[in-house]
């Protein structure tokens, strides 16, 4: 996607604040207490309605993501950490649990594929808000370009969650 390429730097900006959060996560979980069992982080019976649920949960954060675009990115910057965060969290808590490296994939690939890159094509529209009321004008046309694709890869990444990932 063309549009892409003039958000270079902010795609840096909020690949890096995730991906620093996911690591801090992934540390911090070391000194969390945890759940007794990985079946209560991933045994979940697949359903349209989970994935609706899913679907609808997603979207808002994507919401809160893109409203950074009109408050100087502050709901943007502090849902790409918090996200972040809680990911790494997630996964090391997996892990202490017992479960295997190959049982996370399977349950966290096919949707976080999509997932992932919503949240961070949404926090790219938020990050716009860094500057937002210093440029003469800002183009539209992309930004609802990409807000469609979110929408996109959100719902497919529900449907796969929901009905197939938490069936697994």
């Amino acid at each position: 996607m063309k549009h892409l390429r003039s958000y270079r730097n902010l795609a840096l900006l909020a690949v890096l604040l995730f991906s620093l959060s996911s690591i801090s996560g992934f540390i911090v979980a070391n000194y969390m207490p945890l759940i007794e069992s990985g079946n209560d982080l991933i045994n979940h019976k697949g359903s349209l309605r989970l994935a609706i649920d899913l679907f609808f949960n997603n979207i808002k954060v994507c919401i809160i993501l893109m409203l950074g675009l009109f408050t100087f990115a502050i709901p943007t910057i502090f849902y790409l950490v918090f996200n972040g965060f809680f990911l790494g969290m997630g996964i090391k808590s997996l892990i202490l649990v017992g479960l295997s490296s190959k049982e996370i994939a399977i349950n966290l690939v096919p949707h976080a594929v999509l997932e992932i890159p919503a949240f961070l094509l949404a926090g790219i529209i938020g990050l716009n808000g860094l500057t937002f009321y210093f440029k003469p004008r800002i183009k539209l046309k992309p930004i609802f370009k990409i807000s469609i694709l979110v929408f996109i890869l959100i719902f497919v990444a529900a449907m796969i969650e929901g009905l197939l990932s938490a069936a697994l």
